[in-house]
């Protein structure tokens, strides 16, 4: 349960990232003071309008995950793979959020 929470942080830090470099590559106004120009900006970066981007991450990521957890939990009750499943799950995990450390403007562009 703890490492669900310190995940819950990294996600909610990496998503106002995401937001603000898109803000900030669609030349939407990035200044906090002025949030109405930046929440109606019609600017888009990869199809996506930036604050739109945090629904679209979530939908996409809700997807992935129907359709692949029930494979993956069948995989894990009905396998001797559970440790390896776990344990490379654990490094996928710790990998994402190591690279989430490096998030920049330049690693955006």
């Amino acid at each position: 349960a703890a490492a669900r929470g310190a995940l819950a942080i990294a996600n909610i830090f990496l998503l106002s990232a995401l937001i603000d470099l898109a803000k900030e590559a669609a030349g939407c106004p990035s200044d906090d003071r002025k949030a109405m120009e930046w929440i109606s900006c019609s600017e888009t970066v990869y199809g996506f309008k930036p604050t739109s981007l945090a629904t679209g991450i979530a939908s996409t990521s809700s997807l992935v995950v129907a359709f692949l957890l029930p494979i993956i939990g069948a995989t894990i009750d009905h396998t001797n793979y559970r440790w390896t499943i776990g344990t490379w799950t654990a490094v996928l995990l710790f990998a994402v959020n190591l690279f989430q450390c490096f998030i920049s403007l330049k690693l955006w562009l």
